[in-house]
């Protein structure tokens, strides 16, 4: 019988008037001798109570009580886990599933309960990263401390608008290139993802420029080195794609060949591959 009150919960429990047919078999880890009887207790018409005991703490005997009352016949399964072996009528009488002995004749029980998730935290401080390396489905948004005031030395702060996903984020966030193989410290940071990003800047200057890692975030400590003014007649869409594409190019000290070789005109689009073929023009 089950009652309720407000939010409290009342549960009586109707002892047996009877004590019924009760079969008891030890659990142990060093042999299997007990596989057998538990395997023909559970096959038996016989409507008699299986109880699996353990003196010891270590025999994963509440997993197996929570597989086999699974089974056919699993209703029948009790559980006792007590040192001292206390098979007492009382115990019986009480017929519970889980009885665990607390050192005393005073049993209880375990319990696995769904805990209430906390909503997650709104902040305006944030980025993005892969909890577990080459698991996509664990990418989340982590809250970020609030940028420092006044910024690091030799570093601005932006606000991003745009954080450009970049080929060497994929190929981090699925496993295949290791934080290891990054430059300088970088692989030993929290979070290795971004490279660019655009955004503003003081005084609501329109910024782009490259960051070292942790760039997909809401804000970024810029190096005035590696940023730069957004011309006035692009769009900060337009600007996400310049930065790390322009970079590469001018690092590789290609320029001059890749304009020579593609006769590149203004409006012209082109593919810039990591290998050692001549680029190509992909007309629009």
């Amino acid at each position: 019988m089950i009652a309720r009150l407000i939010d409290v919960v009342f549960i009586s429990l109707k002892n047996a008037d009877r004590l019924l047919a009760d079969t008891l078999i030890t659990i142990s880890n060093t042999n299997y001798d007990w596989l057998v009887p538990v395997q023909e207790a559970m096959a038996s018409v016989t409507p008699a109570r299986i109880w699996l005991t353990s003196p010891e703490l270590d025999t994963g005997l509440i997993g197996l009580v929570n597989c086999l009352r699974k089974e056919l016949g699993g209703e029948r399964i009790r559980c006792l886990m007590s040192p001292q072996s206390l098979f007492t009528d009382q115990l019986k009488r009480s017929d519970l599933v889980m009885n665990v002995d607390h050192h005393s004749e005073n049993f209880g029980s375990y319990r696995s309960l769904t805990l209430t998730q906390e909503p997650d935290p709104v902040s305006e401080h944030a980025y993005l990263n892969v909890l577990n390396k080459g698991d996509l489905s664990s990418i989340a948004w982590i809250q970020a401390p609030p940028p420092s005031t006044p910024p690091p030395q030799n570093k601005t702060q932006c606000t991003v608008y745009y954080a450009p996903l970049n080929f060497r984020d994929i190929m981090l966030a699925v496993g295949k290139l290791s934080p290891d193989a990054l430059p300088g410290d970088t692989g030993r940071s929290e979070c290795v993802l971004g490279l660019e990003f655009v955004g503003i800047g003081p005084e609501g200057r329109r910024v782009m420029g490259a960051v070292p890692s942790k760039g997909l975030a809401t804000h970024v400590d810029a190096d005035p080195l590696f940023s730069w003014t957004v011309p006035s007649h692009w769009s900060m869409a337009d600007a996400a794609t310049v930065p790390i594409a322009y970079s590469t190019v001018r690092k590789s000290s290609i320029l001059p060949i890749l304009l020579h070789l593609c006769k590149i005109l203004q409006g012209s689009l082109v593919c810039f591959q990591y290998l050692n073929l001549p680029p190509r023009l992909i007309t629009p």
